[in-house]
């Protein structure tokens, strides 16, 4: 399990890109390609979470699935909001705010504002939090069904569902939806399926059998498929095939760092730094975008490298508190919750649930 650990490096490096990505570099950094990786990984690990759950204690408890993911995911979510509120009640952070939209955010309805037809205007990224949940609202309910049927057929189930998304978005673009493609759970949830996927596939022990030097020629193909679906600029690509090429991608890559040592990436993404910005990576993720804005609107006396820099450094701060006062008090009942719920294990990268 000690391999694992290299989940917490990228989980860091994906918050990093993104942020790096929001710091007015969004032409050079591929954010959204940190959003993607959030999203394997998320896949990758709750999947192997609930496999370990059903082998030690026999069966899976939606109730200790479902609390877990509540005491996670709600409070760091709802402090962050409303800190994000103030800056915009208080004019510190320019926004055109609606407060009739707040619901919508509460709901994890955001990313559908578009067709909702109201929007808070509060410039916090829940989008990708909000596909989450709406994955995760169902998918233990398939796990249970599938999970104790052959492995192969329960791959196959996620090979259907993965052509499935691909078809929805080019169903979506066709009808003029291009623009909504990117932050609609039904044309993104395949992200979090392939690594789901990447978790069926070790389970049925494809990983553990596979040769170092497959692995590395694996690698370096998957890194170069990473690398072109970032530089082909068609509009029908991006929001349609690059979706699917960059979950591949990704998955493979991930498979290879859990597959393989390699000298110098896997101890620094195994490294109590890595391990250190991965434990903040929620919180940073939801705050970087208000702090970042603020100080770039009210610190106009610094040039704008060092606004940012600024407002990362604020981010860095308020996580490091949100996860002070916030996420490490209820850990300790959590660890409660876990005793007939959920194994206590090494399988818990700390800031990947």
């Amino acid at each position: 399990m000690d391999r694992l650990k290299v989940l917490d490096g990228l989980r860091a490096g994906a918050v990093l890109l993104v942020m790096i990505s929001h710091a007015g570099l969004g032409h050079i950094v591929p954010g959204g390609l940190g959003v993607n990786i959030f999203f394997v990984l998320s896949g990758f690990l709750i999947t192997t979470l609930l496999f370990v759950e059903r082998d030690v204690n026999g069966f899976i408890s939606l109730k200790g699935f479902y609390m877990r993911r509540a005491v996670r995911i709600i409070p760091p979510m709802l402090i962050s909001y409303a800190a994000a509120v103030l800056l915009v009640a208080g004019g510190l952070l320019p926004s055109a705010f609606d407060a009739s939209g707040i619901i919508v955010d509460l709901f994890f309805l955001s990313n559908y504002s578009d067709l909702i037809g109201v929007a808070s205007g509060i410039p916090i990224p829940l989008w990708s939090l909000n596909i989450e949940e709406h994955f995760y609202m169902g998918f233990p309910f398939i796990f249970l069904a599938v999970a104790n049927s052959v492995i192969g057929r329960f791959g196959k189930l996620i090979l259907i569902f993965l052509f499935l998304a691909l078809l929805i978005r080019f169903w979506e673009y066709e009808r003029g939806n291009g623009a909504g493609i990117y932050y609609w759970t039904h044309t993104r949830f395949d992200m979090i399926l392939y690594g789901v996927g990447l978790a069926v596939a070790a389970r049925s022990g494809v990983i553990d059998r596979t040769k170092r030097g497959v692995g590395i020629g694996a690698l370096i193909l998957a890194t170069m498929v990473l690398l072109a679906t970032l530089l082909i600029r068609d509009d029908w690509f991006r929001e349609t095939i690059r979706y699917s090429l960059q979950g591949v991608a990704i998955s493979v890559i991930l498979y290879v760092l859990l597959r393989t040592y390699l000298p110098v990436i896997t101890p620094l993404l195994s490294s109590s730094v890595a391990k250190s910005v991965a434990d903040l990576s929620y919180v940073l993720y939801l705050i970087h975008l208000p702090m970042m804005m603020t100080a770039h609107s009210s610190a106009t006396f610094l040039p704008e490298p060092l606004r940012f820099l600024l407002g990362a450094a604020a981010s860095f701060l308020f996580a490091v508190l949100v996860r002070r006062f916030v996420e490490l008090p209820p850990l300790a009942w959590r660890k409660k919750l876990k005793v007939g719920l959920q194994p206590v294990g090494p399988l818990r990268p700390k800031g990947l649930e």
